[in-house]
């Protein structure tokens, strides 16, 4: 699967969720690649954090998604991701848009987590699994 079947994919979700809403779903979608066409946003060790600022959003919105065959986000160390966590914040709040980027990287930076979030066997496993981390 490419990254952009994923991104939307993990969009349909935040639809279905209510999260965002479904005419604003390709919009969104694209802005999220735009952002990965910049520079890809695997970070290494099985992980991609997609993400964008967007105008006009609420509140930031966030989606996690696994895949075990893993995808290509051009990370540095040319590893598949894994752990897919996508985020969506307001434009407006660039600080706290970089302040969960770091905190993601820290979190999925631990091995361990990692390790935990690919053996959990259901949603809510993954769920518990990262809300302990």
């Amino acid at each position: 699967m490419e990254k952009e079947e994923v991104v939307g994919e993990m969009m349909d979700r935040l639809v279905e969720l209510g999260r965002v809403k479904a005419e604003d779903r390709d919009e969104l979608v694209v802005a999220v690649m735009e952002r990965e066409d910049q520079i890809g946003t695997g970070v290494g060790n099985g992980v991609a954090i997609p993400h964008a600022r967007i105008d006009g959003l609420e509140k930031a919105v966030a989606i996690f998604g696994r895949s075990i065959p893993g995808v290509n986000f051009q990370s540095q160390d040319d590893s598949l991701a894994h752990c897919i966590y996508l985020l969506l914040t307001p434009a407006e709040q660039a600080g706290q848009h970089l302040q969960t980027l770091a905190d993601l990287a820290r979190v999925f930076g631990d091995c361990r987590i990692r390790e935990d979030v690919l053996a959990a066997e259901t949603a809510e496993d993954v769920a518990a699994r990262l809300a302990s981390a």
